[in-house]
C-alpha cells in the first residue's frame, strides 16, 4: 500500500462487472473509528459543525468511484484527525492516486482486468479546506471534483457529489431480441467525437445512429428496425478525444430483430 505498489482495489473498480454496470455510487453512515471495536464518537462529529451538526445523517452519490472515495476520505479526516488508525492515511490517498492515474500510474502497474488496459478511472483531489469544503469545480480552478449540498424538507443536510463517468462503456442493447426498436445505452468520461454504426451480418453498413460531438455523460439512442429485416446486426461505437482525435474506445456489440 505504498506509493508504487499494485493496488488491488484499482483492478477492482476498473473491471466491467463493476464499474461497467455501477451507474451511482452511494456512500451512507460514513464515520470515523480507530479499529472495529471503537465506538461511533458523535460528539466529535458534532464539534466539527460538519453539515451544521448533521454529519451522521449525511449520504453521499457519485458516478465517480474514486471522487467519492476521496471526498469521504476527507471528512474521515477532518472528522477524526490524529485519531485515524495509524498509517492508514498513506495507503487509501495512494490507492486513490493509482486509480485516477491507472493508464500511467505511479506503480507502473499495466491494470487489465478484463484483458483491456484501464484509462483514468475518476478523479483524485482534496478539498481546499475542512471548513469551505470546496473542490476546483467549486472553485472555478479546475474541471475534478464539484460538491454539491442539497437541503431537504426534514432540515437535514445531504451531500450529492456529481462527477462525470470513471470509465468508457457501452451497454448491451435492450429490449433484445427487439421488434421493432431497441435502446443502447453508453457512458464517455471525456468530451468526445462520438460515431455509432449499424451493420448486417455481411459487415455493410446500415445506418449511423450518432455522429457528433458530445460532453462527458451518459446516454441512450434508440434503433428503428422497422425498415429491417428480420436478423443479426451489430452496432459499433467509436470515440475521439475532441481536440485530438485521439481514438479511445472502439466496441461492437450485437442485437437480435425479430419480426
Amino acid at each position: 500500500y505504498n506509493p508504487g505498489v499494485y493496488h488491488p482495489f484499482v483492478d477492482l473498480i476498473g473491471s466491467k462487472y463493476l464499474g461497467g454496470k455501477t451507474i451511482l455510487y452511494i456512500m451512507d453512515g460514513l464515520y470515523g473509528i480507530r479499529d472495529v471495536n471503537d465506538v461511533v464518537n458523535k460528539e466529535f462529529a458534532a464539534w466539527n459543525n460538519l453539515f451544521k451538526g448533521q454529519w451522521l445523517s449525511s449520504i453521499f452519490m457519485s458516478q465517480d468511484p474514486v471522487a467519492i472515495d476521496g471526498v469521504g476520505y476527507d471528512f474521515l479526516r477532518s472528522e477524526f484527525g490524529n485519531r485515524l488508525a495509524r498509517g492508514s492515511e498513506a495507503p487509501t490517498d495512494t490507492y486513490m492516486h493509482e486509480a485516477a492515474l491507472a493508464n500511467d500510474p505511479p506503480s507502473k502497474t499495466v491494470y487489465k482486468p478484463d484483458g483491456v488496459r484501464l484509462s483514468s478511472l475518476g478523479v483524485h483531489e482534496h478539498w481546499n479546506n475542512a471548513t469551505d469544503m470546496k473542490y476546483t469545480r467549486n472553485l472555478g480552478t479546475g474541471t475534478g471534483i464539484e460538491l454539491i449540498k442539497l437541503q431537504g424538507s426534514t432540515s437535514v443536510d445531504k451531500s450529492v457529489l456529481f462527477s462525470m463517468p470513471a470509465t468508457f462503456y457501452l451497454e448491451a442493447n435492450y429490449p433484445n431480441p427487439f421488434n421493432p426498436t431497441t435502446n443502447i445505452r453508453y457512458k464517455i468520461p471525456k468530451d468526445s467525437h462520438v460515431i455509432m454504426k449499424v451493420f448486417d451480418v455481411r459487415g455493410i453498413e446500415i445506418c449511423t445512429l450518432i455522429d457528433a460531438k458530445q460532453n462527458a455523460g451518459i446516454y441512450e439512442v434508440n434503433f428503428d428496425g422497422s425498415k429491417f429485416a428480420s436478423g443479426i446486426y451489430f452496432y459499433k461505437i467509436e470515440a475521439k478525444e475532441s481536440n485530438s482525435q485521439i481514438l479511445y474506445i472502439n466496441k461492437i456489440k450485437k442485437m437480435v430483430l425479430i419480426k
